[in-house]
């Protein structure tokens, strides 16, 4: 019999590359809204079964449905315009509070949530101190259910892959150097970044709800990324010598972010003792996003 998993936020990047990693052996469920846009999936929705939150609620859905394992990748980073904060707390701590607490009562064996290694950071970007406290009081409630059910906390390191939105910073860059914006002003660009690609990190949350020796307790966190950091300026350099971009990468015209985070790596020693290891090397993947955007440039 097909496990059954439910992907909270399927139709956002994370979610949409974690659908298409459980489908093949899955019986795989995910919710929608009414306003929810479903371009990154829509050549797979018919293999989904769909809960739609504006018609019934995610706790009434978790219970009726029973499911082996509830992945939550929804997320929002910051308050949307004209939006109220209340949206940010219901998206990032009352949402997944509901499928985690209906999860426990109906037998659910695992949870899974995403998190960010922003989460590791002592002093937050200013624009993310309402994400970071969110996640923070989610990780609270994560530890005192633990005692019901497994709880796996996924730090991911700095995200990248297919289908990303382009107002992210390395999707960003990687397109205005493939379309030869003339000048780009950067910071120094010292600062490294454990670059994992989306495919490896859809694999890792496979790994970790599909272990042969499930825990059937406690919370465990799990940094994923490939261990190993790449400063900002060495992968736009990259990026820009992989295109023949005409680009002029003005490096060191932008201050530093406040608080800006110099390095970020994971320690990915606890994935890999489940078997798990990235197997998208940077220069690869670096490479591979940048002559996508050219390759868009060039049939434009």
């Amino acid at each position: 019999m097909k496990r059954k998993i439910l992907i909270i936020g399927g139709t956002g990047f994370l979610g949409s590359h974690l659908i298409r990693e459980f489908l093949p052996d899955c019986e795989v469920f995910t919710t929608l809204r009414a306003s929810s846009n479903t371009f990154r999936i829509k050549d797979i929705l018919d293999s989904v079964k769909l809960i739609r939150l504006d018609e019934q609620s995610i706790s009434l859905a978790v219970e009726q449905n029973q499911f082996d394992v509830i992945i939550n990748a929804a997320v929002q980073y910051q308050q949307k315009e004209g939006a109220a904060l209340a949206d940010l707390i219901e998206a990032n701590i009352v949402l997944p509070i509901k499928a985690l607490e209906a999860g426990a009562r109906s037998g659910c064996h695992c949870f899974i949530n995403s998190d960010s290694f922003f989460s590791r950071i002592p002093d937050p970007y200013p624009y993310l101190v309402e994400y970071r406290l969110s996640k923070k009081q989610l990780f609270s409630w994560l530890e005192l259910y633990a005692s019901r059910m497994y709880i796996a906390n996924m730090q991911i390191e700095h995200m990248y892959g297919p289908s990303d939105s382009q107002q992210k910073f390395l999707p960003m860059m990687a397109k205005r150097i493939a379309s030869n914006t003339p000048t780009i002003e950067l910071t120094p660009g010292l600062q490294s970044r454990d670059f994992i690609h989306v495919h490896d990190v859809a694999r890792a949350f496979r790994y970790v709800a599909l272990q042969s020796k499930l825990p059937r307790f406690g919370l465990h966190t799990f940094q994923v990324g490939t261990g190993v950091a790449h400063s900002i300026k060495e992968t736009l350099t990259l990026a820009a010598q992989t295109v023949g971009s005409s680009s002029a990468l003005e490096f060191g015209k932008l201050e530093y972010r406040e608080n800006e985070c110099m390095e970020s790596k994971a320690d990915i020693g606890p994935l890999n003792n489940l078997g798990w290891s990235a197997t998208i090397p940077w220069e690869h993947g670096i490479k591979r996003i940048v002559l996508n955007y050219k390759n868009e440039a060039t049939d434009d």
